[in-house]
Order: structure tokens, then sequence, then C-alpha cells
């Protein structure tokens, strides 16, 4: 068997054969990554974030345990993900090593096959497809039971007084529950996870700016830190923030991305990590910072942001390899997308704390859509279907409206778990039909209930609700659609949202 798109075969049993001569195929690429800043300790990216990096960058293994290095394609930065697919089959292959693209040799790996993260092609951001961590380590349950994915190397010896870390990630969670890295010591002690202890608790890929929730972005974005107390922090959106010195003279010996030492793991869709053993100045971490948003193709400007609001459905819970409300909508990349979803989160909570939560979201200068698709978790406590909505939608969307927001809300999905009973399903019908009448004066309706797949009479299915509340991949592929394909539907995520997003309002040029 052989491949001449820039892939490396490998033997079951691990060795590597040579490389096959990449075909002069043209391909995406954007030269100068980490050009310009100081050499790196260690690069690792699921595309190619070193310039003159010309090896592997990962190894990936199927589940017949034959094993893949896999190249940049000839003249781009990207895998070929065709003939990934075509090497593949049907299942996800998982990543075995991530290769240092430095040459310095600190390669990330992961011989236990079970703790391996996955690697699915049909998760594209542009033209990048990051490495899942889809840890899970909050509230297990047979249906999302405590697992790890991480990758790690040994032997290294950081001066943590003088370090500094950028990590290209989208996160899947809404607050502070994953932890992208860590460092330890010779004794496995001393761990140091992504957060900002300044400003008390952050979510690592950016859920709290000066102490108020953001959401996560949902969109890939690169942020970094540094262990002194004198360099900076370089946080999501831009902001910057004092970080404070945490055994800043300690030297770690051990990396781990997508766990810490407390067994904390990451849900994260990766993209790339470069970490210096040296200070940076504040401009040469904004140079790393825009050049691995640069590698993973984010754009410099969006053309329009969709704030999703909602509870354990938009937050992604019940679901595998990071499939959540925002990831599955399939927007395209020039659509900044913040997932402020919580699980357990009631959307009289948010309504509430509405000031805190949404007044810092609206982004000037593109048109903002809020999707607001939560309410399940007030009708299981016993709010009543039309003053939920009378009571928390209303002003909700009143409010985001005089931010400058579209709204689109959405009705509640079916439930059978074990909680719902009769009353329950009578309040969750009266706030449907309140959604539909629309007198709150929503700029659109999603009628999820709609859909033939996961509406009314579908919670029952395993295969798309496993707990009867959830969705599950699956299920989320049906309510994200396609123009076409074994999940089309009229009345899908996708579907009607490109259309919202079409309307004269917001203008052509926004559709995705």
């Amino acid at each position: 068997m052989e491949f001449s798109l820039g892939l490396h075969l490998a033997h079951r049993n691990g060795a590597v054969l040579p490389a096959l001569p990449p075909a002069a195929v043209a391909a995406p690429k954007a030269p100068g990554y980490l050009a310009e800043a100081v050499a790196p300790y260690a690069a690792y990216g699921a595309q190619r974030v070193v310039a003159s990096y010309g090896g592997p960058l990962f190894t990936l293994r199927r589940a017949d345990g034959a094993m893949l290095d896999v190249m940049p394609r000839a003249g781009g930065d990207y895998p070929d993900y065709a003939a990934i697919d075509a090497w593949a089959g049907p299942g996800i292959p998982t990543i075995a090593t991530l290769h240092d693209q430095s040459g310095n040799g600190r390669h990330l790996a992961q011989g236990t096959i079970a703790n391996q993260p996955g690697y699915d092609t049909g998760q594209r951001f542009g033209n990048a497809c990051p490495i899942l961590f889809d840890g899970y380590s909050r509230i297990a349950s047979p249906q999302n039971p405590t697992r790890e994915r991480f990758l790690e190397a040994n032997g290294l010896s950081f001066n943590r007084a003088n370090m500094a870390v950028f990590v290209a990630a989208q996160s899947q969670v809404s607050f502070n529950n994953a932890y992208p890295l860590g460092f330890e010591n010779a004794s496995g002690g001393d761990n140091v996870g992504l957060n900002a202890p300044s400003v008390g608790s952050v979510n690592s890929i950016g859920s709290n700016i000066n102490g108020q929730p953001r959401g996560v972005d949902a969109s890939p974005d690169t942020i970094g830190f540094a262990l002194s107390a004198s360099n900076r922090l370089y946080f999501s959106q831009g902001a910057v923030l004092t970080q404070s010195a945490s055994n800043a003279g300690t030297t770690a010996t051990r990396l781990r991305i997508g766990r810490n030492a407390a067994g904390q793991s990451a849900m994260m869709a990766l993209f790339g990590v470069a970490l210096y053993n040296t200070a940076l100045s504040q401009a040469a971490g904004g140079t790393v910072r825009d050049s691995l948003n640069t590698a993973i193709g984010k754009p410099s400007a969006f053309d329009y942001h969709v704030l999703f609001i909602g509870d354990s459905i938009t937050e992604g819970t019940g679901s595998r390899n990071l499939l959540n409300t925002a990831r599955s909508m399939r927007l395209n990349a020039k659509a900044l997308m913040t997932n402020a979803g919580i699980h357990g989160q009631k959307l009289a909570d948010d309504a509430a704390n509405r000031v805190n939560r949404f007044g810092n979201q609206f982004r000037a200068g593109i048109p903002n859509v809020a999707f607001i698709s939560g309410g399940t978790n007030d009708l299981a406590a016993g709010t009543a279907g039309a003053s939920l909505y009378s009571d928390t939608t209303t002003p909700l969307v009143s409010y985001l409206r005089s931010l400058g927001f579209k709204l689109v809300v959405a009705t509640i999905l079916p439930r059978a778990d074990g909680g719902w009973d009769a009353a329950a399903e009578s309040r969750r019908v009266a706030y449907n039909n309140a959604v539909r009448a629309n007198a709150a004066g929503a700029d659109a309706v999603l009628d999820l209930t709609a859909n033939a797949a996961m509406g009314n009479g579908n919670a029952g299915d395993a295969a798309k609700y496993p707990d009867g509340l959830h969705p599950s991949p699956l299920g989320y592929g049906y309510l994200a659609g396609a123009p076409s394909g074994a999940n089309a539907d009229p009345q899908t995520y996708y579907a009607k949202l490109r259309d919202i997003l079409r309307t004269t309002s917001l203008g052509p040029a926004y559709s995705p």
C-alpha cells in the first residue's frame, strides 16, 4: 500500500518506513510561523507551526494497530485529509506521538491506547484539523465515564522563572474544568495548570476577563501565559492580565498536554503549542500569538458573531469528540462563535445575571446574533412554561436586543430521563407554544421539535439521546444537518441560522 501525498506509512510494529516523495500539489500555506520569535524550547502542531520544519507532524494509530506518520502536504502546511481518511477507514484514529517541530526532539507521546487523543478530519476549522482531547473529569456517568486523553514528554528542564507557553485551541467547556497542560517536577508534584491565579478561577481557554464571565470563545484562539510575576499573560480576545508568580524558580521536568498532575482532564481541540524557556517581552509574545493564529487559519477580522446561550446541550455534555451546539453549526472560519452554555444552567440565571454574563459580548463592527436554546432545567425544577417565557426569555431577548444583537429563540427538545414526568412535559409544551407565538419579538424562531429525527417522540431513541436528555454525536449531526446528505433536514441549526444570517437586516455578505 502506498501514498504519495506527504504521508509516511509504518508497520504495525511501529517501525516507520522511509518517506515517500510528496506529490507536487498546491496546498494552503502561509509561511513564517514563529519565524520572527525567539527560538522555541519545543513546538507542536496539528499543522506546521515552525516555518522551517520538514518532519512529520504526528503519528496516527488505527484501530487494527497500523501506524501512520503524517507530513504536511507538499507546498503547504496542512496534512492531506483525504489521504488520511482513505487510510483510516470508517473509524477515528488516535494520536500516538505529536512531534516536536523545534528540532529539539522533545516529542509528546502516549503509549496507553485508551489515553491517546483522537483525530477526526470531519472537525476542521478552515484548513486546520485539530487534535481532540476529549477527556471527561467532572460528573461521571455511564454516558460520560471519567477518562483521560493526554500526551506527555519527560526529561525536560524548564526554568519556570522565565518560561512562557502559548496554546492555540478551542475549548468545549464553559468554565474552569479543562486544563490544557500541566508541568511537574521530578517528584511528580508542583503542578502548574493553565490558569490565572491573580484574577481567581479563569477558564483555560478564556471565559473570564477581569472577573467578568464571558463564555468560551468557540472559535479557536491562541492564549499564552508566563509564570514570572514580571511577565504578562496574553489572553483570549487580546486582553492582557498580570500573572502572579507560582513557584517560579522550580524546574519542570515533565509536560503533559490534556491533563495535569491532579488528574484534571481537558476538553479541547488543540491546534498548536509553543513553549519558551526564556522571558518574552509583550511584543514578542504578541508575535508568537499572532503567528500561531495564522497557523490555525484564524482570520484577522470576522464576518459576524454568534453567541450561544443555553445549558448542557449547548455546552456539549453527553457528546464525544467535542461536539456541541456551537461546533455542530459548521459555520465558516470567519464566524466568531461564543459558547455560553453551562451544564445545569437555568435560563432564569442567565436572565438574572445578564449584565455580567452578556454585557460585554457584543462585538462592534460586525453583525451579532444571540441564539437562546436553554430552559429545560427551569422546566424540570417546576417553572411553568408560560411564565418561563414571559418572565425570563422575554426580558433576556429585550436586553440582548438593546446591546445590538439579532435574536433567535429555539424550542426545547424532548426528554425521557428519569426525572421527567407528565407535568414537566406539559410545561415544555406550553413553553414551546409560547416560543412559536413569539410575543417577545425575536428576529427568528427555530423550532427544534420540528426536526424529524430529534423532535417530539425521539427522546427514547438511545442512539440519538443516550440518557434521554443529551444528544449523542449522532444526535448533534441530525440537529446540525447539512445542505445535503443523510442528515439533511430543512429545520436544522445549520440551515436555519444560515438563512437568518442571510437576511437583509444582517447583509448578504455575512452568509456562512
